[in-house]
C-alpha cells in the first residue's frame, strides 16, 4: 500500500485563491467570449434573476438553453484555467476552444453530480410515494432525512475524486476516478473543507450584490448590470475552484514522485 499523502490544506487554499485573484486578466481573457451570454440574457428577459425574483422564472426552451450554455461556459473557464496553470497554455481575448478535454471534463462532472443526486432523489421519491400510500408522516420525514444524509455522505465521498478534473483538463489518460480516490486517501475532509472555504468569497459577493438589488426597483438597465455581475461571480467561482483542483492535482501527483 502506498504511503498516505498529507495535504497542507491552509497553504493549498491560500495559493489557489491568490492565484485566481492575482491573475484577473487571465480570467477576463478566458471569459471574454461569454459576454454574448449576457446579451442573450437581456434579449430573453433576464431569466438569471429567477433565483431572487419569481416574476423572471420561466420554464421554456430559450431560458433553459441559456442555463445550459452558462454551465458549459463555466466548465470551459475551468478547463482553460487548469491548462494555463499546468501547461502554461496562452489564452487570447474572445477566443473559444472546445475539444476532447472539455468533453471529458463535463462527462466526469456530470457523472460525479449524478452519483450524489440520483441516490438522494431516490430516497426523497420513496418518501413522497410512502406519503401517498397512507404511510405515516414520520416515515416520510425519515426518508427525507435519509436522503439529506445520503447527499452529504456522497458529497464527502466524491471529494476524493476531484483529481480527475485536473487530469481530464490536460488529457492525462492515466488519471482515473480510482487513481484519484487512492491518491487522496486520508485527506477527504481536508479537500471538502477546502472547497467550502473557496466557495465562500463568491457566495458572499453574490449575496451582497443581490441584497443591494432588492433594495429598490432598478429598471432594465440596472437589472442587466446586476445580471452581468451575477454571471461574473459565477464564472469567477469556477476559476477559483479550477485553481484549487489544479493545485490539488499537482500536489498529489508531485508527492507520489518524490
Amino acid at each position: 500500500m502506498s504511503k498516505t499523502i498529507n495535504l497542507p490544506l491552509e497553504e493549498t487554499v491560500r495559493r489557489s485563491f491568490l492565484y485566481a485573484v492575482k491573475n484577473t486578466k487571465l480570467f477576463l481573457k478566458i471569459s471574454s467570449i461569454f459576454i454574448v451570454l449576457w446579451g442573450a440574457e437581456i434579449l430573453d428577459g433576464l431569466p438569471f434573476l429567477c433565483a431572487i425574483e419569481e416574476s423572471y422564472c420561466r420554464d421554456d426552451f430559450s431560458s433553459n438553453m441559456i442555463g445550459i450554455l452558462l454551465y458549459l461556459a463555466s466548465t470551459i473557464i475551468s478547463v482553460s484555467t487548469i491548462r494555463h496553470i499546468i501547461l502554461k497554455e496562452e489564452t487570447q481575448w474572445f477566443h473559444l476552444h472546445f475539444g476532447k478535454n472539455n468533453i471529458r471534463f463535463i462527462g466526469y462532472n456530470l457523472l460525479i453530480a449524478a452519483m450524489i443526486i440520483v441516490p438522494t432523489a431516490l430516497f426523497i421519491m420513496i418518501g413522497e410515494i410512502s406519503a401517498t400510500t397512507n404511510a405515516s408522516a414520520p416515515m416520510k420525514a425519515f426518508t427525507h432525512i435519509l436522503g439529506l444524509l445520503t447527499m452529504i455522505g456522497l458529497g464527502i465521498f466524491c471529494c476524493r475524486l476531484v483529481l480527475i478534473y485536473g487530469g481530464s483538463a490536460i488529457n492525462d489518460e492515466e488519471m482515473t476516478l480510482g487513481k484519484s480516490y487512492n491518491l487522496t486517501r486520508g485527506n477527504t475532509l481536508k479537500i471538502c473543507f477546502g472547497q467550502v472555504l473557496l466557495s465562500l468569497p463568491m457566495i458572499i459577493a453574490a449575496f451582497l450584490i443581490f441584497s443591494f438589488y432588492k433594495t429598490m426597483s432598478w429598471g432594465i438597465i440596472g437589472n442587466s448590470i446586476f445580471v452581468f455581475l451575477g454571471i461574473l461571480c459565477s464564472f469567477f467561482d469556477s476559476a477559483i475552484k479550477a485553481s484549487y483542483y489544479c493545485h490539488l492535482y499537482q500536489y498529489f501527483l508531485y508527492s507520489t514522485k518524490h
